[in-house]
């Protein structure tokens, strides 16, 4: 096993098209923003790129320590509103 030096980083990137939005993720009353599991799967990802480069043959690595922490906080909203937010900061969604 090489050794992985402390602070290793690593990134991974996904374009977000509908698939990741929570309204086409979980459920079509949501709004449509980026899911929160995607954001679970971008860390686990990440993760395993930061690492990959020292695996010697035959090794891999599992998620037996804490990777990530944070606090998810829920608010009621009205859709349209979001979805007027949306276009005035990012333009419309492409159809």
């Amino acid at each position: 096993m090489l050794q992985i030096p402390i602070g290793t980083r690593g990134s991974y990137t996904l374009r977000v098209e509908p698939r990741p939005l929570a309204s086409n993720f979980k459920d079509g009353i949501l709004p449509p923003v980026f899911a929160t599991p995607y954001l679970v799967l971008i860390m686990e990802n990440a993760a395993l790129n930061a690492v990959r480069d020292y695996f010697e043959p035959a090794e891999s690595v599992v998620g037996a320590e804490e990777i990530g922490g944070g606090t998810h906080e829920r608010t009621v909203v009205i859709v349209g509103r979001i979805i007027e937010k949306m276009a005035a900061k990012y333009g419309p969604a492409p159809s």
